[in-house]
């Protein structure tokens, strides 16, 4: 475990009861093998049918812990950004998600957190938490958006 690593998920780990182990392990596997590569089609069928229906995609990136996949990059963002900045960009955007928790203790009558939406001048970024450090974010042009450029009006009018 490295230094950065949460260590909550470990605590509970060490706390609770242990179940008792499978009796056929390599089918436990089998079974969670095949859960991945369907979720991984799922994303990627997701990915297409974004990128089919809204033009304005510009990345979409999986992360889990401290593992940032890059899905999707739009070919004008890749050449805009050099592969480092462009990575450093992915890493804060994951970092800003992982901010906003699935449960939040004093909002829990509310449920889990499903998604989080950052506006900004020039782009809006959805973030799609899986787990507890895991998600999928996607950053997309933002040609309008007419709630926050609504309320944009007003605030600016004061």
């Amino acid at each position: 475990m490295t230094d950065d690593a949460p260590a909550e998920p470990l605590d509970e780990a060490l706390t609770e009861e242990a179940e008792d182990p499978p009796t056929d392990l390599d089918e436990e596997l089998d079974g969670a093998a095949d859960e991945l590569a369907t979720l991984d089609t799922e994303i990627r069928d997701l990915i297409e049918s974004v990128r089919e229906d809204v033009e304005t995609l510009r990345t979409a990136v999986r992360y889990e812990g401290q593992a940032i996949e890059p899905l999707f990059v739009r070919d004008d963002v890749r050449e805009q950004f050099p592969p480092a900045e462009l990575r450093q960009r992915m890493e804060e955007l994951v970092l800003k998600g992982l901010g906003d928790p699935q449960r939040d203790a004093p909002l829990h009558d509310y449920g889990t957190l499903d998604a989080t939406i950052r506006w900004y001048d020039e782009v809006l970024v959805a973030s799609f938490p899986t787990g507890e450090w895991s998600g999928i974010l996607f950053v997309f042009d933002r040609e309008a958006s007419p709630l926050v450029d609504l309320v944009g009006r007003h605030l600016d009018d004061d």
